[in-house]
């Protein structure tokens, strides 16, 4: 099998992201985002390269609309959490969403923290891979067990918080995005 088909198949699982949902910031990510993407990928809309790099790290591309990623094994937890983590920002591009950089990726961290929490994951473990995820992972489990996944601004200003902390996002993450122009 390919890369491609396996992130395609890893977005369009409902086990895998069957259960993220939430709305943040005016922004609502559901399952069907996922579908979509993994669609939108099956079609050649989007595409999936593998690049050198750390292989606990990937990107989207929103000028090519292409997902690069480090790492060719989708099978572990980890890579999986991955690959949900991009599609958000490929599902903002897709969808042509007018939001700011760091709302963007406290999304991506959120629904990447929502699939590790049901994968049974603990937050405390997530230091192991970034302090934004554990951020993502805390509040995905204060959201677990309701019924409205609304992210109040206290759990925003807390992701908000703990990526801005990032090293990786360090430069100006108040602006709006702009490359997302959907496919």
């Amino acid at each position: 099998m390919s890369l491609k088909t396996d992130v395609a198949r890893v977005l369009e699982s409902s086990v895998i992201t069957g259960n993220i949902r939430f709305v943040m910031a005016g922004t609502a990510i559901v399952p069907a985002d996922f579908v979509r993407t993994g669609e939108a990928i099956r079609t050649g809309k989007i595409e999936v390269k593998y690049s050198k790099g750390d292989k606990d790290e990937g990107a989207y591309d929103a000028t090519i609309n292409t997902f690069l990623l480090h790492n060719e094994d989708t099978l572990t937890r980890k890579a999986r959490g991955l690959i949900v983590h991009e599609a958000v920002h490929a599902i903002h591009d897709r969808l042509s969403r007018q939001i700011m950089k760091l709302d963007d990726e406290c999304a991506a961290y959120l629904a990447q923290g929502m699939y590790l929490v049901r994968a049974g994951v603990k937050s405390g473990q997530a230091f192991k891979f970034n302090n934004s995820l554990y951020a993502g992972m805390a509040v995905a489990e204060q959201l677990r067990d309701v019924k409205e996944f609304i992210v109040n601004s206290a759990q925003l200003k807390f992701l908000q918080t703990y990526v801005q902390a990032d090293a990786k996002y360090s430069g100006n993450y108040t602006t709006m995005m702009t490359g997302y122009a959907g496919l």
